[in-house]
């Protein structure tokens, strides 16, 4: 049972995603997790490059500045309520993270979108 073995391995790793995307709002401890889930930290990020073309620090915050670019787009959130429901303590260390990520600061991601 190779076949298996594969099989629990990505449940394990699907479960350590869901489990990030449900706590964006803290920090993660990966090879912390990766313990909790029965696996290895090189096997998690093994699988995660495999399955999601990213590193488990990445994709978490690729997830985190999309949700944030969301609650600019869709909510009345200050950017300081916005940054810390990302993990970000410091608002001048999120909008720093967020420019170098979009291009653009998130109040301009904000003015853009509500002054249609």
């Amino acid at each position: 049972m190779k076949t298996d073995y594969w099989q629990q391995q990505n449940e394990r790793v699907e479960h350590i995603r869901e489990f990030m995307i449900n706590n964006l709002h803290q920090k993660i401890n990966f090879q912390k997790l990766a313990r909790e889930y029965g696996i290895t930290y090189k096997t998690l990020w093994r699988f995660f490059i495999t399955t999601y073309r990213q590193t488990p620090v990445a994709y978490v915050q690729h997830a985190r500045m999309f949700h944030a670019l969301y609650q600019l787009v869709f909510t009345s959130h200050t950017i300081r309520h916005i940054a810390l429901s990302v993990a970000y303590k410091s608002e001048r260390n999120f909008i720093t993270a967020f420019h170098r990520f979009f291009g653009f600061t998130p109040g301009y991601a904000r003015e853009t979108t509500t002054s249609n």
